[in-house]
Parts: structure tokens; sequence; C-alpha cells
């Protein structure tokens, strides 16, 4: 492959990012109105209360995807990545289509099932990123990923804004149009995305020995597998209690917005959006010169401790603030969302690096499921006291990440990071 054709490679897997994000994104401000408008069948399933049976929708997305996520990478490694991407997104689109239906049929069942298997076979958003990665070294690694990660959130600004003008037309066309976005992605892969990165021959050629060695290796190479080392331990119970508080926000924030500021889909759409731009504006032109005044601890800590204050004080929030509220927290979230990972690399560089970051993902999905199921029965009580339980969780994880790594633990890591160096 040439520059040429590597850039062309780039810019094609940039598309099917954004296209993919898009059609993830757009449901978000479909769900909750679906649920808790009232008039809708499919809130009525045996009885059970409308916010559970959102909780359990909000929940079967990312547990599809966290499984997704342990094993996709590990099938493109065998059978290559423009192959597997393109059967998932695939897969992805007929698990929109399959949404669409479930919704026109006010098939609560087939929806949930549905919704895990678009997750299921969306966990391959990893695959895209090693895509871009495989590049290196005709494009440079740390370029290649910041084009893909910029895209990423460009696509989570549009996707909520696109779903919530869609619900005019209906839930059940508003999936039919994502399954739409999400198919010519997979013509994206199919015209302009080429392999990169070659694959094991003898894999293609013995199926039993290929899926022998893709299950040993999903075993033995799982992220999970770096939690039997001590402070990867702390790490993830950090992760995953500030995790948790920002995926109660992204979760319920449209809840909130529904419940207590009579908010519609557009209106959802326009706040979630206004979130996200903020992330972009933040990360692009803030972070890194705020990183160089501050320090990179010192910013995180203001990110959380901002965040958390932003999500304690929802209950006092109303129409005349809302909008301050979703950039502040939205600013916030770039600030600890961008630089943690980075933080933690750096800190952990003695470690396989793929495997440290697939940790991080796996945690946030996990998460994810943990806070859609638990946040769902607290917001039986109210809809703001969901936000103000995340703030709560980015307390705790602020405090363990501040005192964890203190300046002594910053210096013993870093002799071990030499030791291991040498």
């Amino acid at each position: 492959m040439n520059k040429t054709q590597a850039y062309q490679s780039l810019f094609a897997i940039m598309r099917l990012t954004l296209l993919s994000v898009v059609g993830m994104a757009m449901p978000y401000p479909i769900l909750t109105p679906l649920l808790l408008d009232g008039t809708n069948p499919l809130a009525d399933f045996m009885g059970i209360h409308p916010k559970i049976l959102l909780a359990s929708l909000l929940a079967g997305y990312p547990l599809g995807m966290l499984l997704g996520s342990s094993f996709i990478g590990s099938l493109s490694d065998v059978y290559g990545r423009r192959k597997t991407l393109l059967l998932t997104t695939f897969g992805s689109a007929t698990g929109y289509l399959i949404s669409a239906y479930a919704v026109y049929q006010q098939n609560f069942l087939l929806l949930l099932l549905a919704r895990f298997a678009t997750g299921l076979c969306e966990g391959n958003v990893a695959v895209a990123r090693a895509m871009s990665a495989d590049l290196h070294p005709i494009i440079d690694k740390t370029r290649a990923m910041s084009f893909v990660y910029s895209v990423t959130y460009g696509g989570w600004l549009i996707g909520p804004l696109v779903g919530g003008y869609l619900m005019i037309l209906g839930a059940d066309i508003s999936f039919a149009i994502a399954a739409g976005i999400t198919i010519l992605s997979a013509l994206v892969i199919v015209f302009f995305v080429q392999e990169a990165k070659q694959t094991d021959s003898t894999s293609r050629t013995d199926s039993r020995s290929g899926f022998a060695r893709l299950v040993q290796h999903a075993v033995r190479n799982n992220s999970f597998a770096l939690l039997k080392f001590t402070p990867i331990k702390h790490v993830f119970w950090q992760y995953l209690f500030i995790m948790l508080g920002l995926n109660a926000f992204y979760e319920f924030l449209p809840v909130w917005l529904h419940e207590d500021l009579n908010q519609d889909s557009i209106g959802i759409g326009h706040m979630t959006a206004l979130v996200t731009l903020a992330m972009v504006l933040t990360s692009t032109f803030l972070v890194e010169r705020c990183k160089g005044w501050f320090g990179m601890k010192p910013l995180i800590i203001a990110g959380l401790l901002v965040f958390g204050l932003s999500q304690v004080i929802a209950v006092e929030v109303d129409m005349n603030t809302v909008i301050a509220y979703c950039m502040v927290s939205g600013a916030a979230i770039a600030f600890f969302n961008v630089l943690l990972p980075v933080f933690l690399s750096d800190n952990f560089g003695h470690y396989e690096q793929g495997q440290l970051f697939g940790l991080l993902t796996s945690t946030f999905c996990l998460s994810n499921v943990i806070i859609a199921i638990f946040g769902g029965i607290i917001s039986l009580l109210g809809a703001a006291l969901t936000l103000v339980f995340g703030g709560i969780l980015i307390f705790i994880g602020m405090v363990y990440f501040g005192a964890y790594f203190s300046q002594v633990r910053l210096t013993e890591l870093a002799e071990e990071m030499a030791k291991n160096t040498k």
C-alpha cells in the first residue's frame, strides 16, 4: 500500500466511523419518549413500569457491545479487519431493521433482542480504530487515531439531532433510516477500505484450527486478564466509579429532560447536541493548552469535580439554566474523558497498551449496563435523583484516583516502568 492508498483508506475509515456513530446515536432521543409518553403499547409490557422497560432497553445495547468487543477484535485478527468489519456492519443494519419491525409490531421483547444484537455487532468500533493503526508507519498512528476520534465526536453531535427530528416520522421509520445509514457504512467498506494488515493464511484454510485459535486468543488475551495485577485492580475500580457516574448522565439525561423539563425528542436532541458540541470544542481548543498550564492530574481532578458538582445540583436546573448546565457538563467531561486514558497509559506503559485500552473500553461498557439497570430503579423516585447519584459516584472515583496516584505512588510507578523497559 502506497501513501495515496493509505490516505484513501484512512478517509474511508473516517466516513465509515462517522456514518456508524450517527446510526448508533440516533436512537437515544427516540427511546425515552417512546416508552414514557404513555401512548405506546410498548410501555404496557407485562405491567412493568415504563422506566424499568426503558432501563432494560438502555442496558441491552451496551451489554451486547460489551460481549461483542470482547471477541470481534480477535475475530479480525484471524479472518481480517475488512471482512470482519463488513459482516458486523451488515449485522448492525439488520439489528436496526428488526428494531423498526419490533416498534411497528409493538413487540417489546423483539425490540430488546434487536437492541442487544445491534450492540453485539457494533462492538466492531475497535476494529475500525485498529485498521487506522494498521496504516502505521505510512501514516503516523497518532495522526490517524486523532482523525478517527474527531469524526466520532461529530457523529455523536449529528446523531441525536437527526434522531430527534426523525421521531416526527415515527420511531419505526427512524430505526429504518438508521439501518439505511449503516448500509451506507457497509458500502464504504466494500468500495473504499483496503486490508492494511495481512492475516495468517492458515486460519483461512483450516476453519477448525482457526476457530480453536480464535477461542484460545480470546481467553488468553481478554482485557480482564490484566486484573491479576494489583495496580490494575485499583485502576479498574477508579475507572468503574467514574464511568458509572458518566453513564448515569449519558443514559438518563434524556429521561430527566423529558420528565422534569418537558422536552420532546427534538428538544432532547438539541440538548444532547449542546453537550457534545461543548466536548468537541473543549477537547479541540482547551485540553492540550490547559494541560500545559496546570498539568494532567490536577486537570483530571478539576474536570471530575466540576462534572460531579453539576450532577449534584441537577435538581435545581430549570429551562433558564439548562443550556449553561449542558455546556458546563460537556466541557468538564472532555477534560477528564480525554486526559484520564492518556494519564493511565503514561503511568502503565510497561503493560500491553492494546490490552490496557481494551480494559478501559470494557469497563465503560460494563458500567453502562450496571447504571442502566440501577439508574432505572432510582429514576422511579425521580430522574434528577439518578443524575445526583451519578455525581456521588464521580466524587468517589475522584477521591480514589487522587489518593491512589499520590506523588509517592507516581514515583514508584515511574521506577517500576523504567525497570520493566530496560
